[in-house]
């Protein structure tokens, strides 16, 4: 009879157990319908975010300077009847500067569409650099000659609708600029300027360049080391940049809403070559040598929304786990309509944070569906065992851990170790307060405590 009684019992309880855990389980299916609609309302901001860009215009790079000259060789080859003949190949052949600094001062402004933000910029840049030892170069290739009253400078172009200004000094002398397909074939468009009439480059000596233009873009400013030393610094009014590509920044500043940056490659850091002859991609150098910073909104809302909406299992779990442990500390009987009405609750959280954070911003939008659900809640738990002390724990365990998840969800880099530190505070208060107890005498549909003396 005792046996039998203590079979019932540990079925009893334990059948307890396995419904809540199932209940659990099942309110997962509406969480993930809510991480769906986060995922959907991403994409509608990305789709607002691409028709702003197309009509602003998308990323710019910069520093693909290229000085194309135009050179007529004389070859030989075999005719129909096996003889050589000569004839006459023209082609350009193409000179990187000996030096090349850039300077970027960007103005970063933030566009609405609907109910979404996009960032897009403004750059003034001032693109200066000098051309050297082009005549040794010129010496390396033989029967050539070189029409220097047809040289080029060519700075190639992500976005040519980006154009706003553009001026071009040669030697301190303003050429014309104009825009096209970049005849080294590095770039697809460019701003173009036509030399003529410069001794100082037909005698091979040192020439010096100037471009300056103002560039519309959007989500990333990246630079081109194209000189044998490339030196680039940078200033912006956004406070939260993502340094990118093949270098890190030799120094940068992160002041308020301002940052400042600077690089400084080296020949020797990247494969690019120091002249060629004729259409030659460097595809592959340039993708390898890229450098710059991207402009992302800091911890969007969906991303927040997203990472919340990881942490809803543990949220439905330890809260059921707290109204199960008043059953036995307090006497009370919870029924399953009881969890599954607190569940939805704790899920219609998620639901709420989504739908006011894209009107309220994150903050206010986690303050005002947190305050909501933990009221409800509590208020709900009050009604249904009229003891104040066990609403109060619910209480003090939501407060505590919807407080805990928005310090979570504002770090970026400590995010793993500060869960994991929360999620064994946890666990060494639940065993603190379930140490005394006696789980092996405990009746909990009867409504008797079980606490050792």
């Amino acid at each position: 009879m005792v046996s039998q009684t203590a079979g019932s019992f540990r079925n009893s309880i334990w059948g307890k157990v396995t419904l809540v855990l199932v209940i659990s389980l099942l309110f997962m299916i509406p969480v993930g319908q809510v991480e769906d609609l986060i995922r959907e309302r991403h994409r509608y901001g990305e789709q607002a975010k691409n028709e702003v860009e197309q009509k602003w215009s998308k990323k710019q790079s910069t520093g693909a300077v290229v000085l194309s000259v135009p050179i007529v060789q004389k070859r030989t080859r075999k005719n129909q009847e096996g003889k050589k003949e000569v004839y006459f190949h023209n082609s350009h052949v193409h000179f990187l500067p000996e030096d090349l600094k850039i300077f970027a001062v960007t103005d970063n402004v933030i566009r609405h569409r609907g109910l979404y933000r996009i960032p897009l910029y403004e750059t003034q840049l001032e693109v200066k650099g000098t051309f050297a030892k082009i005549k040794e170069h010129i010496q390396n290739l033989e029967d050539t000659r070189v029409l220097w009253d047809k040289a080029e400078l060519n700075l190639g172009v992500d976005e040519v609708r980006g154009l706003k200004e553009v001026k071009v000094l040669w030697n301190g002398v303003a050429l014309k600029p104009d825009v096209g397909n970049m005849r080294a074939n590095v770039c697809t468009a460019a701003v173009k300027a036509a030399i003529a009439g410069d001794s100082a480059l037909a005698a091979g000596g040192r020439s010096e360049f100037h471009v300056s233009l103002r560039i519309k873009g959007s989500e990333a400013l990246e630079f081109l080391p194209f000189g044998e030393t490339t030196e680039v610094k940078m200033s912006s009014n956004w406070g939260d940049p993502s340094f990118d590509g093949a270098f890190l920044p030799d120094r940068y500043d992160i002041a308020g809403n301002r940052f400042t940056s600077q690089w400084k490659v080296l020949g020797l850091n990247r494969n690019l070559p120091k002249y060629w002859v004729g259409g030659r991609t460097l595809k592959k150098e340039m993708d390898k040598a890229r450098f710059g910073v991207k402009f992302l909104m800091p911890l969007e809302t969906y991303q927040l929304n997203t990472r919340a909406v990881k942490y809803s299992f543990l949220f439905v779990a330890l809260t059921f786990a707290t109204m199960f442990f008043i059953e036995i500390l307090f006497g009370l009987k919870f029924h399953p309509m009881h969890y599954t009405m607190t569940g939805a609750g704790l899920c219609l959280f998620y639901l709420l944070l989504l739908s006011l954070s894209e009107h309220l911003g994150f903050a206010a939008a986690y303050a005002l569906a947190g305050t909501g659900t933990i009221l409800s809640i509590v208020l709900y738990v009050l009604g249904v065992t009229r003891v104040k002390k066990g609403a109060g724990i619910v209480l003090v365990q939501l407060s505590v851990l919807y407080g805990f998840l928005y310090v979570l969800l504002q770090e970026e880099d400590f995010a793993l170790v500060a869960g994991s530190i929360g999620l064994w505070l946890v666990l060494g208060l639940v065993m603190y307060v379930t140490r005394r107890i006696d789980w092996f005498n405990i009746h909990l549909l009867e409504g008797r405590t079980a606490l050792r003396p």
